[in-house]
């Protein structure tokens, strides 16, 4: 149990660096984008760029439920989807990256927030082990 318990630290520690990594990049890469334009500073990462007006997706009526907006819900899902197309079409190749870093770092809390588990219920089985031991 003990090199199991280990093991997930040494996993976890590992993780954690890996995360570290992505989300640097990732912010780096958002720098870059907005370095490429040195006249307009801010267009790739901020709405600046975004010509359209933003619509809400959710409407709260007053001591009622959440009501879901029905005009162009199917055409409104799909460009909420890539957060990218908020930017247009043309978009730099740098906001790309800093997304898949950013992707990759979600992946990698997520594994982490699986070690922790894994590694409470080892504490617990190693905590009962020596109750029973002792």
């Amino acid at each position: 149990m003990l090199v199991q318990y280990f093991s997930f630290i040494d996993d976890y520690i590992s993780s954690v660096s890996r995360l570290s990594a992505s989300l640097k990049q990732g912010y780096f890469s958002i720098a870059r984008a907005n370095y490429l334009d040195p006249y307009i500073h801010g267009r790739f990462t901020s709405l600046h760029g975004y010509n359209r007006p933003m619509n809400a997706l959710y409407y709260l009526i007053r001591g009622e439920s959440v009501v879901t907006a029905t005009t162009n819900e199917q055409s409104s899902k799909n460009a909420f989807e890539d957060p990218l197309n908020w930017f247009g079409i043309l978009v730099p190749h740098e906001l790309r990256e800093a997304q898949k870093y950013f992707r990759d770092g979600l992946k990698e809390v997520a594994h982490m927030a699986h070690l922790q588990v894994m590694l409470h219920k080892l504490e617990k089985d190693i905590v009962s082990y020596r109750k029973k031991v002792s």
